[in-house]
């Protein structure tokens, strides 16, 4: 979390001249806490000397919690007025939200949409034009969800519907895309995925800017040491998973490649951090295939950072992902990281460098993974202190508030 300074949050010294703020509404319709609202939080505290950020997120319980703290760091005002956009939809339809969210929108000069979603924001992108407002920037954060479209198999009346749902909403985003500013990928991968689908004149709208993390710039070298957690002081390895109980997240690959794991080495412990929809099911997943008392569902938790420093190896099995900020999180706390190599996450990790890479939705070779890993620490040692090195250099949240400042100042410029 970025501290405050002795002035006033998010406003500049009054006995200070200069010019006036940038005044940017960050939107998000978000409905829960997650990668998301870290970056918008993260904006919001490492730009307010420069900018006057109005937050506006979902009024919801969670939601108004993680707005009520981010605008006690940042200075930033909050609104809950953002549209509830059941399923891409919804947002269409709510004319009241509509224009209590116009109202919000009234005095920005920079309309900024973080699209948790492919269909995410879409209706604020025609609201924001009809409100006069000239300059909107959307950022791209799962993409990589388009082609997961078709994914789930239903009955034939149901597949006919979603059909019928997925051409319309991407007709929509096609004929939306036109109308914004600036559209950022988190990767490039994301950026020529999205080019695919919304086609290759938007090009030169289109730009990469990465996620990154808050870096501690200690003097000290290396890897930090790993702290010994007197519940788990006799489990080797601890591997770690931070993300959502989702289909995303391939969280049964991981489960099921425990056992050839656990065969090789008895005391592996794997800690599930996040909560989802898939939480019953993998706890009865875990029973089937015997692991009880390997895996520990932690929930939601405000001390990953602790339990990161308690693992060994990091996990992230997911099926896509944007640029996953908890891999990110995962290599600055300088552990070695096994994942998938899907989409941004190929853009962090450097194979046998930082980590190890493996196809998707594959348990056999996640499981040979880890074995590699756990059986050999000096490699694990090594790929922390690189992982560590590669996000400090690349991928620390001052780079990308950076990239995102000159980005707000060249479109105003162009524009007005």
């Amino acid at each position: 979390m970025y501290s405050t300074d002795n002035h006033p949050a998010g406003r500049p010294d009054p006995a200070t001249p200069g010019p006036l703020p940038l005044r940017v509404v960050l939107y998000t319709e978000a409905p829960a806490p997650g990668g998301v609202t870290k970056v918008v939080e993260w904006l919001a505290c490492g730009m307010r000397s420069r900018a006057a950020f109005t937050v506006v997120h979902q009024p919801r319980s969670a939601m108004n919690a993680w707005a009520d703290e981010t605008a006690h760091v940042s200075g930033a005002k909050t609104s809950a007025t953002a549209l509830k956009n059941s399923s891409g939809i919804g947002g269409w339809f709510d004319f009241p939200g509509l224009l209590k969210l116009r109202n919000t929108l009234k005095d920005a000069e920079i309309v900024h949409l973080h699209m948790h979603t492919p269909f995410s924001c879409l209706p604020v992108v025609w609201l924001s034009r009809f409100a006069g407002k000239k300059t909107i920037v959307a950022t791209e954060h799962y993409i990589p969800q388009l082609r997961f479209l078709r994914r789930r198999p239903l009955p034939l009346p149901l597949r006919l519907v979603r059909e019928i749902r997925n051409m319309f909403l991407l007709t929509a985003k096609r004929l939306t895309m036109g109308h914004i500013s600036r559209i950022v990928t988190v990767s490039d991968a994301n950026r020529t995925l999205l080019l695919e689908n919304i086609g290759t004149h938007h090009a030169p709208r289109v730009v990469t800017i990465p996620n990154g993390v808050p870096v501690k710039h200690s003097p000290a070298a290396g890897a930090p040491q790993r702290i010994v957690d007197s519940e788990w002081h006799n489990r080797f390895p601890v591997l770690c998973t931070v993300a959502a109980l989702n289909n995303q997240k391939g969280h049964r690959y991981l489960i099921e490649s425990l056992p050839s794991v656990v065969h090789e080495f008895p005391n592996t412990l794997s800690l599930m951090v996040g909560s989802g929809p898939l939480l019953g099911e993998l706890q009865d997943l875990v029973r089937v295939r015997g692991m009880d008392g390997h895996v520990l569902f932690l929930g939601e938790r405000n001390d990953v950072e602790a339990i990161l420093r308690k693992s060994h190896l990091f996990v992230l099995p997911s099926l896509f992902e944007g640029m996953p900020l908890s891999l990110l999180e995962a290599m600055e706390a300088g552990l070695p990281v096994v994942a998938t190599g899907v989409d941004g996450t190929t853009e962090v990790v450097v194979a046998g460098e930082t980590g190890l890479l493996v196809p998707p939705e594959n348990s056999k070779a996640l499981a040979e993974a880890i074995r590699r890993l756990a059986a050999d620490r000096p490699l694990c040692n090594s790929m922390g202190e690189s992982g560590r090195t590669r996000v400090r250099s690349l991928f620390s949240s001052d780079i990308m508030v950076d990239a995102y400042h000159r980005l707000y100042l060249q479109v105003l410029h162009r524009e007005h």
